[in-house]
């Protein structure tokens, strides 16, 4: 744990260095600002993708699809949106703001800042993102596209 935890800290003061920023700045942009937009993104596409096709042709479970996939965005946008206020301020501010939030969070779980960092950052991230992209091609693949790929092999 210690040694992944060294090295994603190392990759991160690379890309400070690369981009002229401080850590604390590149560690805010990454971890409260980029990688909460990228999951509530994912989360948005099933949504994005069945209004689209609603547009295009409206069905009653296309529509009922619709709901559900706005259910689903909505906790990710709250929650994106809650997270993006709590952090509202610099960027210096907001990584020690996030310094002791994680902290606190560490002794309170009894795992450590390390392994809640690695946790929330690392594997929350790659599961949340993964798992969204999978319902997405799950519902465009079988839900959507297959009534359409049917009609298409009775034809030949």
């Amino acid at each position: 744990m210690d040694t992944l935890f060294k090295f994603c800290c190392g990759v991160m003061e690379v890309i400070a260095v690369l981009s002229g920023r401080t850590y604390e700045e590149v560690n805010s942009i990454a971890f409260i600002y980029a990688e909460p937009a990228i999951v509530t993104f994912t989360a948005a596409l099933p949504l994005l993708y069945l209004i689209y096709r609603l547009y295009r042709r409206r069905t009653p479970t296309r529509f009922a699809l619709t709901g559900a996939a706005a259910v689903y965005f909505l906790p990710h946008a709250f929650g994106l949106m809650k997270l993006w206020q709590h952090y509202d301020m610099s960027l210096q501010a907001a990584c020690e703001l996030a310094y002791k939030d994680l902290e606190w969070l560490g002794e309170t779980t009894g795992l450590g800042y390390q392994a809640v960092n690695i946790l929330l950052f690392i594997v929350l991230f790659l599961f949340l993102t993964l798992l969204n992209i999978f319902l997405f091609t799950l519902l465009r693949n079988t839900v959507i596209d297959a009534p359409r790929a049917k009609k298409r092999k009775k034809k030949k």
